[in-house]
């Protein structure tokens, strides 16, 4: 049954058995040492943590012919990010502060793949020697609240380019208000790299303040993308 159970950890961790280390509870050693031949085994988690119990039924034809409750300590082979020194909060992860470096580390460490970290910063601050996890990292500011920024407003094949100041601070990807230079009325759109965000008329995000950003005041100029006879101009 022992490897049985090794097989499933692997599984549900998503490695190899050879990348997977488990201690399992001395005292079920002859239940664990017990022959598997002919036997259906039925294995499910009672829970996910460093410590893990394993609710294990065994049948033969059927009849049930075994149930235990099995408590094991996993731990995975990871490739891991690994802060060489201490890292500052909103200091950018670059190759100049972090090591690659493989770990045996329990299933409550999910570690952040290094290849995902392009561009990212310490959202707030990291010791030496630290594996990099999701919460650690943050996407950088791109737009700051007040700034006046470029707003790309898409209307079917129409693009019209207006000036609007930011009501709040935004990384990649995120949608916050923005208002007119000329007018108080706001309008949402999606921060699209530094001073720069896109609205989509008529889709998401929406316009507020009951007006079609298309028809902003300050608009600097439109582009059309449309087909003429088939071919894109």
């Amino acid at each position: 049954m022992r490897d049985q159970v090794v097989t499933w950890l692997a599984h549900a961790f998503a490695c190899s058995a050879d990348d997977l280390r488990v201690t399992f509870d001395d005292a079920q050693g002859e239940a664990l040492d017990a022959s598997v031949v002919g036997v259906t085994t039925s294995i499910r988690s009672l829970g996910m943590s460093d410590r893990l119990s394993l609710a294990i039924t065994t049948y033969r034809g059927d009849v049930i012919t075994n149930t235990l409750t099995l408590r094991v300590a996993p731990l995975i082979r990871r490739e891991v990010a690994v802060a060489s020194r201490r890292i500052a909060r909103g200091e950018p992860l670059t190759s100049d502060v972090l090591r690659t470096d493989e770990q045996w580390v329990p299933p409550s460490v999910v570690p952040i793949d290094a290849r995902s970290l392009h561009g990212v910063i310490a959202r707030s601050r990291i010791d030496a020697g630290t594996i990099i996890r999701p919460e650690h990292v943050d996407q950088p500011i791109v737009i700051k609240k007040g700034e006046i920024v470029t707003i790309d407003c898409v209307s079917g094949g129409v693009v019209v380019r207006a000036m609007a100041r930011a009501m709040a601070a935004a990384r990649e990807g995120e949608i916050i208000a923005f208002q007119y230079l000329e007018s108080k009325r706001s309008f949402n759109a999606r921060a699209n790299g530094p001073g720069r965000a896109v609205v989509v008329v008529g889709g998401e995000p929406e316009a507020e303040g009951g007006g079609d950003v298309a028809n902003a005041r300050g608009r600097t100029e439109t582009h059309s993308f449309g087909q003429r006879n088939g071919v894109l101009p």
